[in-house]
């Protein structure tokens, strides 16, 4: 890594150097930080099936249904002022400091499009070889969710997609345990905006006035590298811009409300140098 320049004026792409004292807090890519400890079932990366005493721990979708299930009427009048935008503006927060990738194919779809097909994790195994990652892939990148009998939603089915993260070595420098990774810079920088890497930065300027890229009726651009949506699907920041429309929107709204700035910037800055 190259050293800091103590005189840049502003902050790297990747959150390098953010911190002059320890570069590489923060930047993208490096290992996540625990409060806490992991506690793998094999001490190395495996998830925990098993409680302390041995029994199995229920499924993730049983908790969820016991701590969100069914409303209690008395509690309605905490939240009734809590719009939809909470929720939205907390999934694009998040998307600013934390991303922990999984393992894709070169067209950046999923190594593994459903886990909870029979054999998913043994194709895993086998499409995996000569994959690039931090470390060795894992022999099993699917941990499926049983759904519970009786589900009032995922009705007839019986499991849950989902599949593992990148495993990456510690911050120790050893493969045991494991850690994963964040593929984003750590801070509140709108890296979701403008991306975790120059290139990436480069890639969303239009290189006019400042203004970022954008197409149409002042919608976001198009990246037609990416075939997971029915239509062309947009370019932002962060890799997950497609993942659903209200995210969606709010990559639009930020790349304009960036723009407004540069617009107004470029119309001010020629009367303020008079």
């Amino acid at each position: 890594m190259a050293p800091c320049d103590v005189w840049s004026p502003y902050r790297t792409p990747s959150g390098v150097c953010n911190n002059l004292a320890n570069p590489r807090w923060g930047k993208a890519p490096t290992q996540m930080r625990r409060f806490l400890p992991p506690v793998y079932q094999d001490g190395i990366g495996l998830p925990r099936t098993k409680s302390v005493s041995g029994a199995d721990l229920p499924s993730a979708r049983f908790i969820s249904l016991i701590v969100h299930g069914a409303s209690d009427p008395s509690d309605i009048p905490k939240y009734e002022d809590i719009t939809h935008m909470f929720m939205q503006w907390g999934h694009i927060t998040d998307h600013d400091i934390t991303h922990a990738p999984v393992l894709t194919r070169p067209v950046r779809k999923p190594l593994l499009l459903n886990c909870c097909l029979e054999g998913a994790s043994v194709a895993a195994s086998a499409a995996s070889v000569g994959v690039r990652s931090f470390v060795p892939i894992m022999a099993n990148p699917c941990f499926p969710i049983p759904v519970p009998p009786n589900d009032p939603v995922f009705i007839g089915r019986t499991c849950l997609n989902f599949t593992r993260s990148i495993q990456g070595p510690n911050l120790q420098c050893t493969n045991a345990p494991v850690e994963q990774i964040n593929a984003i810079t750590a801070f509140v920088d709108s890296s979701n905006v403008y991306g975790s890497s120059k290139e990436e930065s480069d890639n969303l300027r239009l290189r006019v006035d400042g203004l970022l890229n954008f197409t149409d009726f002042n919608l976001l651009p198009t990246d037609e590298k990416e075939d997971v949506c029915d239509a062309p699907c947009f370019d932002a920041g962060d890799t997950r811009r497609n993942e659903q429309m209200g995210l969606t929107s709010m990559h639009t709204l930020l790349m304009r409300e960036h723009n407004r700035i540069a617009r107004t910037h470029t119309q001010v800055q020629p009367i303020l140098e008079r």
